[in-house]
């Protein structure tokens, strides 16, 4: 395989006790590709260290350092590092797309480089629009896509280097061959992986936690625990409350005027977590407002539901977008 080795074994931490371990290591077996490594990428690819597996990490340029933080001190990552200008010596069966959704163009390209045509490509955004935005992206139709709900706060602090903030880091799958067959390769790591047959309901209470806190924070530069306070918590709220009609019309189980219970889980995992969206704004970046947002507007227009707030934030989140 033409890639980088980074020489680092968590599994030595991890048998010393020093991070959080579920269960006994399992050998490597077959490689997983990550693809990104931003925060969500250098998660995925230090959970599936720490639980034994064999990691292709996807990424642009060699970091001096490769590591993760998981409440505690930081522990080194293995992985083979393959750069744009590098192809493996096989495909993958398995691919993990950890990239932005601006970026979709060039994760499908990687994507045909690294992956088996018949691969199962797992995306790991939150978010409801991924699956056909990568598929209109030109995603080889004879991949399997399986998407996931992210339960857990990571932050990139430098080049290869992550921590994952607040408490009890989750993914969670749709129930199913693919979705097991997923969960059984973080089995053993930091983040606990499970499969869930009302995927779709967990997938709009964080879609709609997302949207509502990340909308607040990208206007204002609150983090979670900012959006904890008495007049943002209040705003959040009322936005949830009005799109989770939208949600309901779309099939999820979620009763009326859920805002005070999802804020309150959601403020209890992230701690002091500032949402991607909102470090993005303040970079300069282009944002995922249509992914978190602009699908609430759209979705409601469709069943012919005002969403009058919802529709005011994406204007306003609209209007700092970089030209």
């Amino acid at each position: 395989m033409d890639t980088r080795h980074v020489p680092y074994d968590t599994r030595h931490a991890a048998a010393a006790g020093t991070l959080p371990m579920k269960g006994p290591v399992p050998t490597k077996g077959p490689v997983v590709a990550v693809i990104g490594a931003g925060a969500i990428g250098l998660a995925a690819a230090a959970a599936l260290d720490a639980a034994g597996r064999r990691v292709m990490l996807c990424l642009r340029r060699v970091p001096d350092v490769l590591g993760w933080a998981v409440d505690g001190p930081e522990h080194p990552i293995t992985a083979d590092l393959l750069l744009p200008d590098q192809r493996p010596a096989a495909p993958v069966a398995v691919a993990m797309v950890a990239t932005r959704a601006v970026d979709d163009a060039g994760t499908i390209r990687r994507l045909r480089e690294v992956a088996a045509p018949d691969a199962l490509v797992v995306i790991l955004r939150n978010g409801l629009d991924h699956v056909p935005a990568l598929q209109a992206a030109g995603l080889p139709p004879t991949m399997r896509v399986l998407p996931a709900v992210l339960l857990l706060a990571a932050r990139r602090v430098a080049a290869g280097r992550g921590v994952i903030e607040g408490r009890h880091p989750e993914i969670l799958l749709p129930e199913g061959p693919d979705g097991r067959r997923v969960a059984d390769l973080f089995t053993g790591g930091p983040i606990h992986v499970t499969t869930s047959r009302d995927w779709i309901t967990i997938a709009w209470e964080k879609l709609l936690v997302n949207a509502a806190v990340g909308g607040v924070a990208t206007l204002t530069g609150l983090s979670y625990a900012g959006c904890g306070g008495p007049e943002a918590r209040q705003a959040c709220i009322a936005l949830i409350d009005e799109a989770a009609a939208v949600a309901r019309a779309e099939g999820a189980a979620i009763e009326p005027a859920p805002g005070n219970r999802l804020m309150a889980q959601a403020l209890s995992r992230a701690g002091d977590h500032l949402p991607s969206i909102a470090r993005d704004r303040q970079a300069g970046r282009p944002t995922e407002w249509a992914m978190r947002n602009g699908v609430i507007t759209r979705l409601a227009a469709r069943h012919d539901i005002a969403v009058p707030l919802n529709a005011l934030l994406v204007r306003l989140l609209r209007c700092g977008e970089p030209s």
